[in-house]
């Protein structure tokens, strides 16, 4: 294969990733994913809710865990490279953060980034609301260092 045919390939395969996905309790056209790993388990502060019709499909995995206290089956789900997801949602990560956090001053992004935890804030379980304040309390301690509010 030509590297070019590689590349034009990689480019226009849809992105994969493994969550696990359950209804929205606050609207019936989205689904609520949960970040998962095999090594890491759930990442309950982290689940973000996205269009269904946003995923392409879902490939359950052959096992259930235990899952923001629940038992629920993980799985891949495909969504579009063109889907309008913020990516920081998917792919967020502890390592990720802690690099957003420690890098340049872009005050622009980081005000992004605490409109979209905020917002994850009103719609998450109780369970999940200490973890999304933990991260809102670190976005606005590097929003103050970079001088962002004046």
């Amino acid at each position: 294969m030509k590297v070019d045919d590689f590349l034009k390939h990689q480019d226009e395969a849809p992105l994969e990733f493994l969550a696990v996905v359950e209804r929205s309790v606050t609207d019936a056209g989205r689904v609520r994913l949960t970040p998962y790993s095999e090594s890491g388990g759930c990442s309950c502060d982290r689940a973000f809710e996205l269009a269904q019709d946003a995923i392409l499909d879902v490939e359950p995995l052959d096992k259930t865990v235990s899952c923001c206290g629940k038992q629920l089956r993980p799985a891949r789900v495909r969504i579009p490279r063109d889907a309008h997801v913020r990516l920081a949602d998917v792919f967020f990560e502890s390592s990720a953060a802690a690099g957003r956090l420690s890098g340049s001053c872009d005050c622009e992004a980081l005000f992004s980034w605490l409109q979209d935890l905020q917002e994850q804030l009103h719609s998450a379980p109780p369970n999940q609301k200490a973890g999304i304040v933990a991260r809102i309390r670190k976005v606005l301690a590097k929003l103050e260092a970079c001088g962002c509010f004046g």
